[in-house]
């Protein structure tokens, strides 16, 4: 289980200006919403690879924001292109996933 604060989330390593100026807007936001942090708990399996997070934003009247994410396909995906990127969005050849599930 990990507890990230609003001050956590503040001032990532490798954030660019822009980012941190939207990373700092949007945490204003967040505390005129009441937002007090993020609890997250992560499963990770034999080989080390995380597999799920269970978040839990809460608030200050008591509202908690649930997310749950699933992983799988480790290594196998392709390169992730933003818009007006060039390059290949094909998994490496060979790639064989240690993922047993599907």
């Amino acid at each position: 289980r990990v507890a990230i604060s609003p001050a956590d989330q503040a001032g990532p390593p490798g954030a660019t200006p822009a980012e941190a100026t939207a990373i700092q807007a949007a945490l204003a936001q967040l505390a005129t919403e009441g937002y007090t942090g993020t609890e997250v708990t992560i499963a990770i399996d034999d080989s080390g690879y995380i597999r799920q997070t269970d978040s839990v934003a809460q608030f200050s009247d008591g509202t908690t924001q649930s997310t749950e994410v699933t992983f799988s396909d480790f290594g196998c995906a392709g390169q992730v292109l933003m818009p007006g990127q060039g390059g290949s969005g094909t998994p490496p050849a060979g790639c064989v996933s240690p993922d047993k599930s599907g």
